[in-house]
């Protein structure tokens, strides 16, 4: 197996060997080009949703029908719409252009990859491929710059449902069968009959959608903390590892990654709905 930035294992150390490159005129050219950025607290709101709406009745925007298209337009209006009514200050980089780091919004690809390794859950059949669990070790940078993505995401789950107890901090599953124990109690002594219906949502984590995603993650975090995690779930590819050998890379196209740092949070906000519609 190649040495690469990917840790087949969470316990053994990484090593990791990268290979910089720059061009000789980059060192030589002293400046940079201006860059902008925006200045949304100096925005006129009611300008801004005009622009917004004035965006949204074009033609091309109206009649797309293209899936795709149309979750890529979920970013690119509100995009539009800043440029024609934000208010922009120019910001000089100094330095060589190697050094600045403007905002692009681009991940490197070794973030989007990860080796996955079936693990067997406990008590099932291990003759079935269902009773498997992926977990997907990333690169180590990778988790660090998923925290950092977090870290910016202070409104993200905000909203979260009260019947919501996974994944939640100071909550947990078993406080949702305390309060069905309660229920139980109480339907004895008011000599009710109760009802209960369970369900499993099965391979939950792998059958997110990205575009639903998108457009619930579109209003709760900023503009460019969506473009980037758009971007990390674009072109995603993964590796199986089973009993030391590993396969060729595949395209990923739908579900978070198990252990991944913003999975369990973008997982959350992805079903939130779903109990108060049940």
């Amino acid at each position: 197996m190649d040495q690469d930035s990917l840790n087949s294992s969470a316990h053994v150390p990484v090593r990791a060997k990268t290979n910089l490159i720059m061009k000789q005129n980059s060192l030589n050219n002293s400046t940079s080009k201006k860059k902008t950025i925006l200045k949304w607290e100096e925005t006129d709101t009611e300008n801004y949703q005009q622009k917004i709406n004035q965006v949204r009745q074009k033609p091309e925007m109206q009649n797309e029908t293209d899936v795709e298209q149309q979750s890529i337009n979920i970013i690119d209006i509100p995009q539009e719409a800043s440029k024609m009514s934000v208010v922009m200050k120019i910001v000089s980089l100094k330095g060589p252009k190697w050094k600045a780091s403007p905002k692009t919004g681009e991940i490197p690809k070794v973030f989007k990859t990860g080796i996955m390794t079936p693990v067997h859950k406990k008590g099932k059949d291990s003759t079935l491929t269902t009773n498997y669990r992926g977990i997907t070790v990333t690169s180590a940078l990778g988790k660090i710059f998923e925290y950092a993505i977090l870290d910016k995401m202070t409104e993200l789950n905000n909203n979260q449902s009260e019947l919501q107890f996974g994944f939640t901090k100071g909550l947990s599953p078993i406080m949702a069968a305390l309060l069905v124990s309660e229920g139980i109690v109480h339907a004895k002594q008011q000599d009710m009959t109760m009802f209960l219906a369970t369900l499993d949502s099965q391979k939950a984590f792998d059958v997110v959608h990205h575009m639903i995603l998108l457009e619930k993650l579109f209003c709760e975090v900023p503009l460019d903390i969506c473009k980037v995690v758009k971007d990390l779930y674009s072109n995603m590819s993964l590796k199986i590892k089973w009993n030391n050998y590993i396969s060729k890379q595949f395209p990923i196209h739908q579900g978070v990654r198990q252990g991944g740092v913003l999975s369990t949070h973008l997982y959350k906000l992805y079903i939130n709905d779903l109990p108060e519609e049940l």
